[in-house]
């Protein structure tokens, strides 16, 4: 074997180790822990911006969150790395943490409501505090999950360098593999886990790869020692953190009020008895967004999606979204025979459109949910009117 060959072995092993150190298998177990920190990401993104909006601010600030416990974990990372007597052992035990810390988020963010509740009251209106009671919070949600992300690129990169002749290779390597799997999970999140099973089981998803990631580390430690006794308290562990976070009921009103609408409620006290008194008529999340219909206190239902009021039942309300439809074909040029609804909401803008004598009404929405849950605000009228059609596309296709 070349003096080359014999640097970069699959057999080298660390100090003191029993067993040749697995290098390709840690670095591919690497690859899946990135899918499952843009998993993260993608979902911790979307539940947080119910709570903060998804203005620029809000999503800037979520962003310099989970990049701040990034960069903390790396640095930590790098020390420990340097200290560390199985340096596999470690990338198991921060997998492990990424997995159990990933799934009480869970119900942290169900407690997100009313704690931002709590500090958009005290903040007053400086807008400078608003902010940073906003980047404050994200941070609650992603800091040790991020922190122990961070960390684990020194620890698996200590482990994939044979040598310093060809550290840049090896790192490289890693850093490629990582980012595969990171391309990989943003684009399984939003596009096949969130639409298939929901935000708290793609959440679940994410921890379980790290676990999976975690107890095959510890599989493969060269340096084996109480392996039986880890492992065992790890399970233990982890099925103790899926049982609090999983079985706490998933508070979804409080989740779709937004901060900005705190002037609606006098006190904490008020806002807790509005999330209660209002009932989820449907539920469902999609690739673009989660649509919700409640049923509020006063008995009338609200359509929201992505947290934001779309269309409500209440008499208001539809004389608005009626009008619409009223005032474009009644100042239409000449007698209106087509018509293009852009958007469906409830259905009141295209339910109206078909009480006029057109022939063809097309109807233009993006989300596929809003469409089955416009049915609670307009039955069957557009799906039983042969004139109407209704698209689901982005309208600018």
């Amino acid at each position: 074997m070349s003096k080359r060959g014999s640097k970069r072995s699959e057999t080298h092993s660390e100090k003191g180790a029993g067993r040749p150190m697995p290098r390709r298998l840690v670095s591919w177990a690497f690859a899946f822990s990135g899918a499952a920190a843009l998993i993260y990401e993608v979902v911790w993104t979307r539940e947080l911006a119910l709570v903060f909006g998804s203005t620029v601010y809000a999503v800037s600030l979520m962003l310099a969150a989970f990049m701040t416990g990034l960069a903390v974990g790396g640095y930590a990372g790098g020390r420990l790395a340097d200290r560390a007597t199985s340096s596999v052992r470690l990338f198991a035990l921060l997998e492990l943490g990424v997995g159990v810390f990933g799934v009480l988020s869970i119900p942290i963010i169900r407690a997100l409501p009313t704690v931002y509740f709590l500090l958009y009251r005290g903040v007053g209106a400086s807008f400078g505090m608003f902010l940073a009671v906003q980047f404050a919070t994200a941070f609650l949600v992603m800091a040790l999950p991020t922190v122990f992300m961070g960390a684990s690129f020194p620890v698996v990169s200590r482990i994939a360098t044979t040598s310093m002749q060809t550290v840049g290779h090896d790192v490289g390597t890693v850093y490629s593999v990582n980012t595969l799997g990171s391309v990989l999970g943003s684009t399984i999140a939003g596009f096949l886990l969130i639409p298939a099973v929901g935000v708290q089981w793609t959440t679940v998803v994410a921890a379980c790869v790290n676990l999976g990631v975690g107890l095959l580390m510890l599989s493969v430690d060269p340096r084996p020692g109480k392996r039986a006794a880890t492992t065992l308290a790890v399970v233990t562990i982890a099925g103790l953190t899926f049982a609090i976070a999983l079985g706490v009921e998933e508070p979804v009103v409080a989740l779709n009020v937004r901060m900005s609408s705190t002037s609606d409620f006098v006190d904490l006290a008020t806002f807790k008895r509005y999330v209660v008194d209002t009932k989820v008529e449907f539920l469902e999340d999609t690739a673009q967004g989660r649509v919700a219909v409640l049923r509020t206190p006063d008995g009338a239902l609200q359509l929201r999606t992505s947290g934001l009021v779309e269309g409500a039942g209440q008499f208001l309300d539809a004389q608005t979204t009626e009008l619409l439809a009223h005032l474009a074909i009644q100042c239409a040029p000449a007698a209106a025979d087509d018509v293009l609804v852009i958007g469906l909401g409830t259905g009141s803008t295209a339910a109206t459109a078909l009480g006029y004598p057109i022939t063809r009404l097309d109807v233009v929405e993006i989300n596929p949910a809003v469409e089955r849950a416009s049915k609670l605000f307009v039955g069957s009228t557009l799906a039983d009117d042969a004139r109407c059609r209704t698209v689901i596309a982005d309208a600018r296709q």
